[in-house]
């Protein structure tokens, strides 16, 4: 998929999911083509910044994410293997 990013729909749609239970916006809204810093990012550094930024706001992150049946070899190339069940 093209994208801003590496366009990685399953970490994408776990940052959406966490900005919108901590009412921070969403994915555009925080990481929008006008932040050079997240052209090309990866969705595991995404995801990353996203968690930081939800327990900076005084909220916790869920201990489990959702699932994806998508592609497993190139989660684990991602370093997602282990965040993505």
């Amino acid at each position: 998929l093209a994208g801003h990013s590496d366009g990685d729909v399953v970490a994408h749609a776990c940052c959406d999911a966490l900005f919108s239970a901590a009412g921070l916006g969403d994915l555009g809204s925080n990481f929008g083509t006008a932040e050079p810093r997240w052209k090309g990012a990866s969705g595991a550094a995404l995801l990353g910044e996203a968690a930081r930024r939800v327990r900076e706001r005084a909220c916790p992150a869920p201990s489990r994410l959702p699932s994806s049946t998508g592609n497993q070899k190139r989660r684990r190339a991602c370093g997602l293997g282990g965040l993505v069940q």
